[in-house]
């Protein structure tokens, strides 16, 4: 349930829910200055603070006992009206209403008008990739290497996804992530997979701020060297990722010269002497210093890795990625679950209970005429059962009273109108019969009246 979301500059920590009153060293706040509230939702506990805002498990409240967990990222207060700031959670306020995929993580709220800005999002009970390999390392459990390709073919899934986005005319968005890491890639407890944090997404094919964003040890060299930039680099930063989660080490610097002149990173094959040939090259493509080298897209590289995959005995399922995820971290899960119950405990909000008055001894009612009287047959019949009890009579004899009124004018326009239907349907028949002659007029005329007269 670690929630790892960076801030526009990378600075957010992921703070554990089991520590969830960790020392914030980017606060220059009170504590009892925080808002405890953001909007409709209620703050039960920090997840993470940078220079830029905090982030926050909370909870939504429904009717009875109705309650969705949300995780809320709030702008800093005391920088919360400057312009540049403003403009970028705008930016990706304006973006995180427009995703939608299963592997994306969903936004389920925008408000630029709250004291400060916020964003709601879904909660995800989980950990990131980087938590994962850290654990399985610690631990000395090495997964087989597909888990780690499927995870991140779906994040390339979503952020393909997220690079096809379209304005609401047709036009592409050009939405280049600029953060990719296994920091931002959470896995759940249920197996799946979503891509988080675009707080430093680029929209556009040119970012004017001149600041370059994202984890250095995951940068393309062309955005690095200040180059114009394009979806590839988010490719380059995916490559990276799938060489850490491969190898359980930094990538660190490029390494070699090749034939070519060009720099290279070492291949996963130099480190992990039985990974498949055929999985290091298509991690040594990611990872080329020329973007024209690499994969073109997110698409190409999921399906160059769904390839792998299928030529190596499948995909494996959601249930092992979940049970590797459970297993993993067992006793965090009991923890945080403490946590979150204590927290959502000591904020429930209090419910005043409704005053009643006690009705006191009961008394016999006072003689009264009869309720048939004045009703109508089938009304007076449905009032014989209530006058079997006095007491409930008593209680409810205005309502009564109203309801019986409303009944019996009901009914009595049901008689009036099934009569008139009967007469005009007794009435087409004997015109019928006077057509073809097998009626006598004067018999038709006492036939209409007998009818008129029931």
């Amino acid at each position: 349930m670690w929630y790892s979301v960076c801030s526009y500059c990378g600075a957010m920590n992921a703070v554990s829910l089991s520590s969830p009153t960790a020392p914030d060293a980017h606060s220059d706040e009170p504590h009892s200055a925080r808002p405890a509230t953001a909007g409709r939702y209620r703050i039960l506990t920090e997840l993470a603070c940078g220079g830029m805002g905090r982030v926050s498990l909370a909870v939504t409240d429904g009717p009875e006992d109705f309650r969705k967990l949300v995780v809320v990222k709030q702008l800093r207060a005391s920088i919360a009206k400057d312009a540049l700031t403003r403009r970028m959670f705008l930016a990706e306020a304006s973006l995180a209403a427009r995703l939608n995929h299963p592997n994306v993580v969903q936004t389920y709220e925008v408000n630029t008008r709250a004291d400060p800005p916020y964003l709601a999002m879904e909660y995800l009970e989980g950990h990131t990739l980087m938590d994962l390999v850290r654990r399985s390392d610690e631990v000395g459990l090495r997964p087989d290497p597909r888990l780690w390709v499927q995870v991140v073919i779906d994040a390339l899934t979503g952020l393909h996804y997220a690079h096809e986005l379209e304005d609401f005319d047709g036009e592409p968005l050009g939405v280049v992530h600029r953060d990719i890491s296994p920091h931002n890639i959470m896995v759940t407890c249920q197996g799946e997979v979503r891509l988080i944090d675009f707080g430093v997404a680029q929209i556009g094919d040119a970012d004017s701020s001149g600041v370059i964003v994202g984890k250095m040890g995951y940068l393309a060299p062309e955005y690095i060297d200040r180059e114009l930039i394009d979806r590839r680099v988010d490719v380059f930063a995916m490559g990276v990722s799938l060489w850490e989660v491969l190898t359980y080490k930094r990538i660190g610097a490029p390494r070699r010269m090749t034939r070519a002149g060009r720099h290279a990173y070492a291949r996963v094959g130099s480190v992990v002497r039985s990974i498949d040939p055929k999985l290091d090259a298509i991690v040594a493509r990611a990872l080329e210093i020329s973007p024209s080298r690499r994969y073109p897209t997110a698409l190409a590289l999921r399906d160059a890795l769904e390839g792998w995959l299928a030529q190596t005995g499948g995909a494996p399922s959601r249930r092992e990625l979940g049970s590797l995820v459970q297993a993993l971290f067992a006793e965090e899960r009991e923890r945080i679950d403490d946590v979150v119950s204590a927290a959502m405990a000591e904020s429930a909000p209090q419910t005043s209970q409704r005053e009643t008055q006690p009705l006191g001894p009961w008394s016999p009612p006072a003689a009264e005429p009869a309720p048939s009287e004045g009703w109508g047959p089938v009304a007076a019949a449905m009032l014989r059962g209530v006058e079997a009890c006095p007491r409930e009579r008593e209680i409810a004899r205005p309502a009564r009273d109203e309801a019986m009124i409303a009944l019996n004018a009901m009914l009595d326009r049901a008689l009036r109108v099934t009569r008139w239907g009967i007469a005009v349907i007794a009435l087409a028949i004997v015109l019928a019969l006077l057509s073809v002659g097998t009626l006598a007029a004067p018999n038709a005329a006492a036939a209409v009246q007998r009818v008129l007269a029931q």
